[in-house]
This record gives C-alpha cells, structure tokens and sequence, in this order.
C-alpha cells in the first residue's frame, strides 16, 4: 500500500502490532503498541517499505519495540521504545545502499538489550542522522551502528547503560554535543577488527562530555579518529584509551579519571 495512514490507535497483546510489507509512504502517528514481551514479539515491523514517518508512538513491554528489515528513508520522530524483552529498536539492512534515517525527539530506555540496534554491510552508506534523543538505562549498549558509514549523532544523552555508543567497523561518522554519563563501561566504543583488517577510519568527537563512566572513550584497532573539545573527567578507571589506534587529541579537558 502506498501514502495510507493509522492514527491514535492502540494495539496489545498482538505478536505482531503494525505490520507494513512492500509499502511506500506511509505515516503511523500516535499509536501505542504493548504487552507481547515473548520472542518475535514486535510492536511496529518494516518489510521492505520505504519512506515510512513515525511519530508519536510508544512501544513497550514487546519483545522488539520496532523492528526494521531492508527498510530505508526512515524518519522517527518523538517516539518511544522503552521496557522491551529484548531490544528497543532493531534494523538489520545489509542490501540497502543508502538508508537515510532520521531519528529525533525519540526515547529508547529500559531495554533488556539495545536501545537502539543498526547493522548494514561494507556496501552501505548511512546518511543518518540521531537528534535530540536519550538512550537510558539499557542492559547492554543505548546505540549500536555497525557496518554503516555517515551518521551524525547530535545532542543526544547517553546515561546508565552498559556501554553508551558502539560503531562497529563504521567510518565517517560525527559524534557532537553529546553527553556520557555513568555508563558501567565504556562511554564510546569505536572498533576495528585486526583478522579482516578492517579499520574504522575518519570518525570525529567534539564537544561532547565523558562523565563518570568506567573508560570514557575506547578506540581499538581505528585510524585517524578526530577528538577535540571534550570533557573526559571522574571515569573511574581510564579517560581515553587507544590500543592500535591513530587519534588526534586537541583542545580537551581530561580531569579527575
């Protein structure tokens, strides 16, 4: 179906809430989408559909709050994905070559995994954007991107999860006016793999802050990684660690670890 829309409607206790397969703009504004935290519970689901608008909804107490498989052209907007069995957004994308995602105003807290999880292939050029967004509480990671090139993630708090951000094999990627607080690991986690020889390169940090984390920044096996204008203070074990990586340090502020 194309250019249909679904509004201030409520579904629970469904395995599956929304459901678009091969659908072209569409917009799904104020809905609610609850209570199937059993696996292959998902709250909104995108199937090869795209230019899909999000806005205003609420998934939780699923098992997948949203899930996305070879979707692009993406806007969430004001939404939240909060308190789900597993994770709070899912995407696995790895035959789209430009996603163009835009995810602002939106909450992904409480997630016994991910609060929100990005996966493509060296293929892949993001094009992303993350706004304004808070990624709290979560078991493992608030914000997972791997294999994707050219996201912006811009005044977005990352508080209380295992580990704050992870790129994964993810180049070019800009990473500003954000803030890391209180992660029980890492702040941010950048990382390569030496076995296939694959470098991350060209990723930058500024004017972000790195609180009370146990490492602030993690850079392994990355190359020419750009970090200025940050406060890295009070981790409680390292500020900036950097094993077989190439980084620039400028105009930071790295106190109290």
């Amino acid at each position: 179906v194309t250019h249909w829309r679904i509004e201030t409607t409520v579904v629970s206790e469904s395995e599956i809430g929304i459901y678009l397969r091969y659908s072209q703009g569409n917009t799904i504004v104020n809905c609610t989408c609850s209570d199937y935290p059993n696996e292959k519970g998902y709250g909104i689901s995108l199937y090869y559909s795209a230019n899909v608008t999000i806005i205003s909804c609420h998934c939780y107490h699923m098992y997948v709050g949203i899930e996305i498989s070879e979707s692009a052209g993406l806007t969430l907007q004001k939404t939240e994905c909060s308190n789900n069995s597993g994770w709070g957004l899912m995407a696995d994308v790895p035959f789209q070559e430009i996603l163009q995602y835009l995810i602002e105003d939106c909450s992904f807290t409480g997630n016994r995994y991910h609060g929100f999880w990005m996966s493509g292939s060296t293929r892949n050029i993001s094009c992303s954007i993350f706004r304004n967004c808070l990624f709290c509480g979560n078991g493992d990671t608030g914000l997972v991107i791997s294999h994707l090139s050219q996201n912006a993630i811009e005044n977005c708090v990352f508080d209380h999860n295992k580990f704050g951000m992870y790129l994964d094999r993810s180049g070019n990627n800009i990473i500003r006016n954000c803030s890391f607080l209180y992660n029980a690991l890492h702040g941010v986690d950048i990382a390569g793999v030496f076995i296939v020889l694959k470098f991350p390169r060209n990723n930058e940090i500024s004017y972000c802050d790195f609180i009370g984390n146990n490492i602030g920044i993690f850079l392994f096996g990355t190359r020419i990684t750009k970090i200025h204008h940050c406060t890295i203070a009070n981790n409680t074990h390292i500020g900036l660690f950097c094993p077989f990586s190439i980084a620039q340090l400028t105009s930071c502020n790295i106190v109290g670890n």
